[in-house]
């Protein structure tokens, strides 16, 4: 076979495989039961496209939060936590993780995949808080990293810290991933300042968890995370 030939074989293969997954895509959303069956049946060259994993992905994405989305609830939150436990049982925590793990999947043969596509951030996003709630740590542990905007109480701070902490910062900051060797499932705000070179920064202590009795906040602190105007960050690990 000739190489225009060849070129000419390729082209048709892609167009095709954009085809079938523009197919899979509009079924996850409207009945995603039959994508997945649609996608089990599909043979491994198939399978191993980010693309076809993110319509796996969207599917179970459906089935997991479909129940409470219906309410209208479209964020985790205090105020929103109790409607979501109501409506959010073991077949639909189950299905959130087949979720992530197919996210983490997908990170492993593209890894800016998520990252580059702010819409499928979002959704990671709302799976992961949601998660949260019921195996605090889990998402990270998946996925590898985590974001401080999953925590089921958000950044908690003093109102005294608070007003050394500019909210466009902070709200920047809970967007921004990071990877630490412990699992970190709370923050609190630790302050701010200012770098003459990277410009104003909040500072940040994660937490393996919330103190309990008589615990002091260092005993449950996994390290700390300065996030810096300039969309630099910086991370300690306590040792």
């Amino acid at each position: 076979m000739g190489v225009g030939l060849l070129v000419g074989a390729g082209h048709m293969a892609q167009e095709q495989d954009n085809d079938l997954a523009r197919e899979l895509f509009a079924l996850s959303d409207t009945d995603p039961v039959e994508a997945l069956e649609r996608i089990s049946g599909l043979n491994g060259d198939h399978l191993g496209r980010p693309i076809i994993l993110f319509c796996q992905f969207n599917a179970l994405r459906h089935l997991a939060i479909n129940r409470f989305a219906a309410s209208g609830i479209k964020s985790v939150s205090p105020a929103t936590a109790n409607a979501i436990r109501r409506n959010f049982g073991p077949e639909e925590e189950s299905y959130a993780r087949l979720a992530l793990k197919t996210i983490s999947e997908i990170e492993a043969i593209s890894p800016n995949y998520v990252s580059r596509r702010d819409f499928l951030q979002e959704m990671v996003d709302l799976l992961s808080s949601v998660l949260e709630l019921y195996a605090p740590g889990w998402p990270q542990q998946t996925l590898g990293w985590t974001k401080m905007n999953r925590f089921a109480d958000g950044v908690r701070m003093h109102h005294a810290i608070k007003r050394i902490m500019p909210e466009d910062l902070v709200q920047r900051a809970m967007q921004r991933r990071f990877r630490i060797d412990d699992i970190v499932t709370s923050s609190l705000g630790a302050g701010g300042g200012y770098d003459r070179d990277r410009g104003r920064y909040v500072d940040f202590m994660l937490l393996f968890r919330d103190p309990q009795g008589e615990e002091k906040v260092e005993d449950v602190m996994a390290g700390t995370f300065r996030y810096f105007e300039n969309d630099e960050a910086e991370y300690t690990q306590r040792g």
